[in-house]
C-alpha cells in the first residue's frame, strides 16, 4: 500500500496543479490552484475553495477528494488554500473560532484572507464570480461555517465534511459561531462514526477538542433560515467519503462521494 501513496503523493504535490503565493495583510500565503485540463472553450468557469483539515495539507486533499479530477470532467478550477503553522505547533491549521492550532492561537484573520484570495483569483482567472463555492473538511469545514456565518459576500454556495457551529481546542474559550449576516445556501454532511469531530458532541476521541453536536449545528443553520441540506452518514467515519482516505481508513470505498454530492448540490438551481 505504501507505493501507491507515495506515487500519488509524488503526483499531486508536483505535477497535478500550481503552487502560488498571494500576500495579504503583510504575510505571504500559499494556495494551490488547479486550471481545468484542455479546457480551450475560454468561457468563465465556476470556482471551488476546498480547505484541509488541521494538520492535513492542500496536495493530499487534492488526492483524497478528487476535486481536481471532477474539475477536469465538469470544467471548473479548484483552489487549495494552505492553512497556517507555527514554531510549537507545524500542524497546518484554520483559526475557524473553536479550532485549530497556531492560527487559532494567534488570532489569524483566516476570513479575511479567504475574501480577499477569492476577489484576487475572480480578477486574475476566468472565473465566474457568480458561482463561487467553498467547502472543507474538519477543521475546514468549521472555518467554512464561520465563513458562511460572518463574511459570505461573493460565495454562491457553501458545503461541509465533519464540521460544527461550536466548541474549543485545548483550552481555549468555547466558541459559537454568530448569527449569520446573511442567508446562505449550504449542504452539511457528517458520519454517525466520527470521533474526531464527534456526531454526537463532546470531547472528542483524541482528547484535545470539543464540539457540539451534529443535531445543534443542523438546528443553528435552520433557525438562521439557511437553504440547507442534510445528509447523515451511517457507517461513516472522520474522512471523506468516496475518497483515498476512506480505502486507506476501511480498506474500501463507499457508495457515497462527497464530492459528487457536493457538486450536484452547487448545480442545482
Amino acid at each position: 500500500m505504501a507505493l501507491p501513496v507515495l506515487v500519488t503523493g509524488v503526483y499531486f504535490g508536483w505535477f497535478y496543479s500550481r503552487e502560488k503565493t498571494l500576500t495579504w495583510n503583510g504575510t505571504a500565503r500559499k494556495y494551490r490552484l488547479h486550471r481545468p485540463l484542455w479546457d480551450t472553450a475560454g468561457e468563465k468557469r465556476p470556482l471551488v475553495v476546498a480547505l484541509h483539515g488541521y494538520a492535513d495539507h492542500p496536495w493530499f486533499m487534492e488526492a483524497y477528494t478528487g476535486w481536481s479530477a471532477k474539475a477536469d470532467r465538469e470544467k471548473f478550477f479548484v483552489v487549495y488554500p494552505y492553512g497556517s503553522s507555527g514554531d510549537r505547533d507545524k500542524n497546518l491549521s484554520w483559526n475557524a473560532g473553536s479550532c485549530c492550532g497556531t492560527a487559532l492561537s494567534e488570532n489569524i484573520n483566516d476570513v479575511g484572507f479567504l475574501s480577499n484570495l477569492i476577489t484576487h483569483l475572480v480578477q486574475s482567472y476566468p472565473i465566474d464570480g457568480k458561482r463561487i463555492y467553498v467547502t472543507g473538511f474538519s477543521n475546514g469545514a468549521l472555518l467554512v461555517m464561520r465563513v458562511a456565518a460572518e463574511n459570505s459576500e461573493g460565495v454562491a454556495k457553501f458545503g461541509t465534511m465533519a464540521g460544527s457551529v461550536g466548541g474549543r481546542f485545548d483550552s481555549s474559550t468555547y466558541f459559537r459561531l454568530p448569527t449569520p449576516q446573511k442567508l446562505v445556501t449550504m449542504i452539511l454532511i457528517h458520519g454517525k462514526k466520527d470521533q474526531i469531530v464527534p456526531y454526537a458532541g463532546g470531547v472528542n476521541w483524541a482528547r484535545v477538542a470539543e464540539f457540539a453536536p451534529f443535531s445543534e449545528t443542523a438546528r443553528f443553520w435552520q433557525d438562521a433560515g439557511a437553504k440547507l441540506k442534510i445528509v447523515e452518514l451511517e457507517n461513516v467515519g472522520h474522512w471523506w467519503p468516496g475518497g483515498l482516505l476512506e480505502w486507506l481508513s476501511t480498506g474500501r470505498r463507499g457508495d457515497f462521494s462527497a464530492t459528487d454530492a457536493m457538486w450536484e448540490f452547487f448545480q442545482q438551481e
